[in-house]
This record gives structure tokens, C-alpha cells and sequence, in this order.
């Protein structure tokens, strides 16, 4: 009977005339926000780097990001995320976010990440922007022609973002380094 039924779905499903659900397609903010938020815990970044990132002058604007861009937006909060992480994942033993994923090269970024120079800061956000979006696209295992349509949305959305350097008060910056990592353009200190 079980096997009848599940024909009978299957006959239904493939029939002339018969819909798929539509999937919403990834929107750049998702993208950028999985992308960020899997790449610190894959790579352990600590919280004090993750925090120095997230550093704010005195009148609340981030200076390693671009108010309102809409590439620094979801790493943003992606690095966020991440700092609340054991506020969301509170009933296991231990910190499953810590340890394991964390190699020389993650190491070295985190370390920089942390670092009193701010050129050092934006140029290990832009290193580690680059290698999370690679990763991502690699995850998804996306073609190249997919890859190619996600690194126009990158240039198209840094393009929008480098709009807004002039509304950045307290950015650091000729450059964005999250819009240039994600973008693979050099970065500009």
C-alpha cells in the first residue's frame, strides 16, 4: 500500500501541468552572510578578533566597513552572528565553534585581524572575505558560469558600496576591503 501511495505522489508530481515549488534564488545578503559567518567558525577566528573587526569610532560607525553598502552589511552581521554564537547554541557541552578548523594561513589572518595597525586590520578582512565567498562558491558547488553571475553581483554591489565611502564617516579607508575580497579586486588602504 505504502509503495502504491508513494507512485501515485511521484505520477502526481511529474504530471503535465504540475509545478515544482519555487525556491527563492540566494539573495548577495545571504550569500555574504553564510559565507561569513560559516568562514569564522571554520576557521576558529577568535573573539577578540572577530570584535576588533567590529571596531566602532566614537559616534558608532564601524571603520574597517561602509555605512549602508551592500556587501559590508552581511558580513556585518555574519561577524555578529558569530559573537553570539554561544547564545544560540547553548545546550551542548563544550564550544563547538572552537578548535579543529583552524590552520596557518587562518591563523596568520586572525592574528592580523586583531592587529593595533588598521592597514594590517582591512587587509586580513579582505584576505579572509576572499577565502569565505571562494569557499562558499566551492560548497555550493556552483559552475563557472554560476561563479561568474555571483562576482558580478560582488562588482555590482561594491560599486554601489564605494557610492557611500563619502556617507562613511569614521571608515579608514580609500577602499572597502570586505567589497575588494569579495570582488577579487586589489585592496587599497
Amino acid at each position: 500500500m505504502r509503495l502504491l501511495t508513494a507512485v501515485a505522489v511521484a505520477a502526481a508530481l511529474l504530471a503535465p501541468g504540475t509545478e515544482k515549488p519555487k525556491v527563492p534564488a540566494p539573495t548577495l545578503d545571504r550569500f555574504l552572510f553564510l559565507a561569513t559567518f560559516e568562514g569564522l567558525c571554520e576557521d576558529s577566528i577568535s573573539d577578540a578578533a572577530a570584535k576588533a573587526a567590529l571596531e566602532q569610532y566614537e559616534k558608532g560607525r564601524y571603520v574597517n566597513f561602509v555605512y549602508a553598502c551592500p556587501v559590508c552589511s552581511p558580513v556585518v552581521e555574519g561577524f555578529r552572528a558569530y559573537l553570539l554564537r554561544r547564545e544560540i547554541y547553548y545546550a551542548r557541552k563544550g564550544d563547538p565553534f572552537l578548535g579543529g578548523g583552524e590552520d596557518d594561513v587562518s591563523r596568520g589572518l586572525a592574528g592580523r585581524l586583531a592587529a593595533e595597525d588598521r592597514a594590517d586590520r582591512g587587509a586580513a578582512l579582505h584576505d579572509l572575505v576572499a577565502r569565505w565567498t571562494e569557499r562558499h562558491m566551492e560548497r555550493l558547488r556552483l559552475t563557472d558560469a554560476e561563479r561568474a553571475e555571483w562576482r558580478q553581483q560582488f562588482a555590482q554591489g561594491r560599486k554601489k558600496g564605494m557610492s557611500q565611502l563619502p556617507n562613511s564617516e569614521g571608515f579608514s579607508f580609500k577602499s572597502c576591503p570586505s567589497c575588494d575580497g569579495a570582488a577579487e579586486k586589489d585592496w587599497l588602504k
